[in-house]
């Protein structure tokens, strides 16, 4: 009796060893495509904190005059800038200082990518700006303008604050698992 051999088919191990090949090639797009995605998402947070903290620097350009002296004399909000440990504030929607506790520092974007302060918890950017005091030569110093005309320099600090979704966020104690950008910013204030 003569045994006949097929040859013209595939192995149950090269059909194997098949499939594993394009699983391996699958997964790695996969894992690849993931990725970008979450650095172009994580791009695009830190394009919207740099955009909602160059908004506060330009509100602060605009309004230091008039909130924090008036005419030369002490403003409104001129706690805001003494340089014993001032409060921590920021610009709401109608250009008006807030305290950093109020909801009005937290901003988020919609769908559309517009701007708005009506936000669910993970979604929001909170503001804070405070204020390094007078500065002379870029040095802090503690000259008295607040009973005579003059004009004075005065840092402050802008930090925006998110949480990210990004994988290469560090979750830690101190940064509270957010993700930040801080601005150093001078105003001359008259």
């Amino acid at each position: 009796m003569k045994i006949v051999h097929n040859t013209t088919g595939d192995t149950i191990v090269e059909v194997l060893f098949s499939i594993l090949i394009i699983s391996l090639i699958l997964s790695g797009a996969f894992v690849t495509s993931n990725t970008s995605l979450l650095n172009i998402r994580a791009a695009q947070e830190r394009q919207q904190a740099l955009g909602i903290a160059q908004g506060q620097v330009e509100t602060l350009r605009a309004e230091a005059s008039n909130v924090f002296v008036n005419n030369g004399l002490p403003g409104p909000y001129q706690t805001y800038i003494q340089p014993a440990t001032p409060p921590t504030f920021c610009f709401d929607s109608t250009n008006t200082i807030q305290p950093t506790t109020s909801s009005s520092c937290d901003y988020c974007f919609d769908s559309a990518n517009n701007l708005n302060q009506s936000c669910p918890a993970p979604n929001k950017f909170s503001v804070s700006i405070q204020s390094l005091g007078q500065i002379s030569n870029g040095t802090p110093t503690t000259t008295d303008c607040s009973t005579a005309n003059c004009i004075s320099t005065y840092g402050f600090k802008v930090v925006i604050k998110w949480v990210s979704i990004s994988p290469n966020t560090t979750y830690n104690s101190t940064t509270l698992g957010k993700t930040n950008i801080t601005i150093f910013y001078r105003v001359s204030i008259s």
